[in-house]
């Protein structure tokens, strides 16, 4: 077994490195040649020969995903009004937007859609390399380069903004609550010197809160989302693991199970199980033809479209979004109530809003959207463009600093322009937007050649030295 070379070849295994999200470990273990491979973003990517089909579409899915959590960002910044969040502080904010928030907010920038998506396309992502060529050595590389591949980079940010609250560069929120009357966003607790910062950041990777320090030092409180994407990662590769050694039915309906048990138990596997079930049918049961056939229905002749399949778990999903974000705000946490309790019997009646949670309605549209890209190819087609790979590829480092830019830059400009300069509202909104757009993906792309992909190759090196 050791033996064993990877069925991918040494190209589509350094263009699956570039396909994971948050550090999702897909490479194979050759260390980059040069440090224009290390440095490299925008022109690796605009000169890739590799066939669309090998990583493509799901690279440019996660460009989307990432500019919709940017999306989220801003708008609960500079545009309060039109998030959820705001509901609890301002019931009536400007008309404009009341509109954007109750028409595109619960789908483009809803928060716990875009991180539950990162969970679900890391899970999807993290396991390719081994699925297609089970080989010690590909499972090896991928356990020991994941804390490598995701510690240093989130390090690196949290440092950054740990000096940037120092230096009283988050100022500016206070302004803000005090001038515009915009209290959603919170001054990012202050860690008090370097050995709190050391401790915060590993802590990161052992314990998961919405509340310990690594998270409320980080603008938004979201960091939560890379120790989950870590953890989570280790249940995939125990799962996955048994594969070789089970048949199909047995493994789509034992993670159906697990997926079951894990939503009842509120755990996070419940989305990661999920991840790790489409990567399994798609790469190794040739579900797209399988589809082609359509659903038996029972005691029928006839078959069902996969299409209605996604079509019915996207609109249960959106519906919910809407039912619960539109029609009844007041009973968005219901759900959370329909899982065991840590302690007793019976529904979990003593859950604590301030932790991160998973939803129903996130998981329905993640799933239908999934699945009907999966059978789409011009769906493939459409994400796999240009624009929507590139921001995949630096989605990681986008996701680390555009909430620093957004909280210091974004905030400033916008309170210039409207108390200053006096713009209306709208418009001072508008260009901050497309300030903080430019600043994040041309910060993120530095940050992706400076720290990204060093990281990238600081984990390879190392796995290949300790084969020596």
């Amino acid at each position: 077994m050791a033996a064993e070379t990877s069925a991918l070849t040494a190209h589509e295994d350094e263009r699956l490195d570039e396909s994971d999200f948050v550090g999702a470990e897909v490479e194979g273990s050759k260390v980059r040649a040069g440090w224009n491979r290390v440095v490299g973003s925008w022109d690796a990517h605009r000169n890739s020969d590799e066939p669309q089909q090998v990583v493509g579409y799901l690279e440019g899915l996660k460009g989307l995903i990432a500019f919709e959590a940017f999306l989220w960002v801003f708008m609960r910044t500079i545009v309060p009004g039109a998030v959820f969040e705001s509901l609890s502080e301002n019931a009536s904010p400007p008309r404009y937007q009341s509109v954007l928030r109750e028409v595109f907010s619960p789908l483009f920038w809803d928060g716990n859609l875009q991180a539950s998506f990162f969970v679900i396309i890391s899970a999807r992502l993290v396991c390719l390399r081994f699925l297609r060529a089970k080989t010690p050595v590909s499972m090896a590389g991928t356990l020991f380069r994941r804390g490598i591949r995701l510690w240093f980079p989130t390090a690196v940010a949290l440092m950054i903004v740990t000096v940037i609250n120092h230096s009283d560069g988050f100022e500016a929120i206070t302004h803000n609550a005090e001038i515009l009357g915009n209290h959603i966003p919170e001054v990012p607790y202050k860690i008090p010197n370097a050995w709190a910062y050391f401790n915060s950041v590993f802590n990161l990777f052992w314990y998961i809160t919405g509340t310990q320090a690594g998270v409320k030092a980080f603008p938004t409180g979201m960091l939560w989302i890379v120790p989950i994407v870590y953890q989570q990662s280790f249940t995939v590769y125990m799962v996955m693991l048994m594969f070789p050694y089970t048949t199909k039915d047995s493994r789509v309906w034992g993670l159906v199970g697990f997926i079951v048990c894990a939503w009842w138990v509120e755990s996070w596997a419940w989305y990661s199980m999920t991840g790790l079930l489409f990567a399994e049918i798609v790469t190794n049961m040739n579900f797209i033809e399988y589809a082609k056939n359509g659903v038996a229905l029972p005691k029928t002749q006839k078959r069902l479209s996969y299409y209605w399949v996604a079509g019915f778990f996207l609109a249960v999903g959106v519906i919910l979004k809407y039912v619960y974000e539109d029609a009844f705000p007041n009973a968005v946490n219901d759900e959370l109530i329909v899982h065991t309790p840590i302690y007793g019997g019976g529904l979990n009646r003593d859950y604590d809003i301030n932790q991160p949670h998973q939803r129903v309605s996130s998981w329905f549209v993640i799933v239908g959207a999934l699945l009907f890209i999966e059978l789409n190819s011009f769906a493939q087609k459409l994400l796999a463009n240009p624009v929507s790979r590139y921001f995949g590829r630096i989605s990681f480092s986008w996701f680390l600093t555009q909430s620093a830019i957004i909280y210091t830059v974004g905030l400033q400009l916008n309170l210039r322009l409207q108390h200053i300069d006096h713009w209306t509202p709208p418009l001072a909104q508008f260009v901050t937007f497309l300030a903080c757009l430019i600043t994040t993906v041309a910060c993120a792309d530095v940050y992706t050649r400076l720290v990204d992909n060093p990281s990238k190759w600081l984990a390879d090196w190392l796995f290949a030295w300790i084969q020596r």
